[in-house]
């Protein structure tokens, strides 16, 4: 909330700063005390946000860290994350089943778990944490939004959303923008597609 701080003014941000520190260098931040535990926020014009935790005294170290929230920025990492993570797609009209290579809070590793339109498959912990929300099945294409959260990066915590195709193919993913004729519109490396399918 409030008026944007200079870029500037954000990048002489460190850790074990006070909240006296703190705001010295950015004047006072704003606070709603009606919104989880009260949070002082300041926002900077490039988009980051610092929230620092209440302390009890001003000159009390502060915890505090600072947030960026993206759109389609780190694509490139998503879609790798998504070849690491999924090993097999396979539809059946408006479900697909989704075999992970990894245990999560859903699904043991290798054991396929169905999904439908408007539910979720996600790998919460550890960082990074992916969330696929299916959003349209269409022949062997599932088209996902996604909320993406990268490991923290000292003080920086990023997060993003955007959107993704999932072939139904072993580990084959495409940008929201692409058409499966195509070639992927963002990294330096293309994801080759199987020759053939997986059988149904």
């Amino acid at each position: 909330g409030g008026e944007a701080r200079k870029t500037e003014d954000f990048d002489k941000l460190k850790e074990a700063m006070t909240l006296r520190e703190i705001v010295s260098l950015l004047g006072p931040g704003s606070q709603n005390k009606f919104e989880g535990i009260g949070f002082i926020t300041w926002r900077c014009e490039d988009g980051r946000v610092l929230q620092v935790w209440p302390t009890r005294q001003i000159d009390e170290k502060a915890k505090y860290h600072i947030s960026l929230r993206g759109e389609n920025q780190r694509h490139d990492d998503v879609r790798q994350l998504a070849k690491a993570l999924i090993a097999r797609l396979e539809i059946a009209k408006q479900n697909v089943a989704v075999t992970l290579t990894e245990d999560t809070g859903q699904a043991k590793a290798g054991e396929a778990r169905t999904y439908e339109v408007g539910q979720t498959f996600q790998k919460v912990d550890p960082l990074p944490r992916i969330d696929f929300t299916i959003s349209k099945i269409e022949d062997d294409c599932v088209h996902c939004a996604y909320f993406y959260q990268a490991p923290p990066e000292g003080l920086f915590h990023y997060s993003e959303t955007g959107t993704l195709i999932l072939h139904n193919r072993e580990q084959c993913v495409a940008p929201q923008s692409a058409t499966r004729s195509g070639p992927d519109s963002e990294g330096d490396e293309k994801p080759k597609p199987e020759s053939e399918p997986r059988p149904r």
